[in-house]
């Protein structure tokens, strides 16, 4: 298990892009909720000291349709009440084809944009997030845990928690949108960079 990837993935967006106001969208129930790690979201709110902006847009019992249309129009919202930045969140109605109108809303309003799916949505115009670290490292990870078993470990005295080594997918063609200059750390870090929207 992963613990605290949605927390480490909004402190970083935090470190990188300082904001006081964060929007969020997601559906107000209790697996939207979940979807989007909202709890999540709120206590890096809380110990960072930013306000989360959240837009609610129902998706379960909908058609597909009405689902991207609501995502859609609670980031245009957001975008509308000029929030600092945007967490793009798990949601049904941000799909591989949506997501590019969702980035194009968030870079229109010079809105910098952290997707919590990763750097497929980058690739099409999200600013940020955190790169795919490949399966090579959790492998690792599995087969160093099964040899210490093999070496008489006890499986329930070894750690299920694995961390992923971070790495940064940024979008340069976004962020010279945005008007967003990142920092040389963050561009010496980031693993994979897209050129275009």
């Amino acid at each position: 298990m992963v613990p605290e990837r949605f927390q480490r993935q909004v402190r970083l967006f935090h470190d990188i892009v300082p904001f006081d106001s964060l929007g969020i969208v997601y559906e107000n129930s209790k697996a939207g909720r979940s979807y989007a790690a909202v709890a999540a979201v709120e206590q890096v709110g809380r110990e960072l000291g930013f306000n989360v902006v959240s837009c609610h847009a129902r998706s379960t019992n909908i058609s597909a349709v009405q689902a991207v249309t609501n995502a859609v129009n609670c980031y245009r919202e957001l975008a509308q009440k000029h929030v600092d930045a945007v967490y793009v969140t798990t949601h049904r109605g941000v799909t591989p084809v949506s997501i590019k109108t969702i980035a194009k809303l968030l870079e229109d309003a010079n809105i910098p944009s952290f997707s919590m799916n990763g750097s497929s949505e980058v690739k099409q115009g999200i600013l940020l997030s955190l790169a795919q670290a490949g399966l090579s490292y959790v492998g690792l990870f599995q087969a160093e845990t099964m040899a210490r078993i093999f070496h008489g470990a006890t499986p329930r005295e070894l750690t299920q928690i694995w961390v992923a080594p971070p790495k940064i997918a940024l979008n340069l063609a976004t962020a010279q949108e945005i008007g967003f200059d990142p920092p040389v750390d963050i561009l010496l870090a980031a693993d994979e960079v897209y050129q275009s929207n």
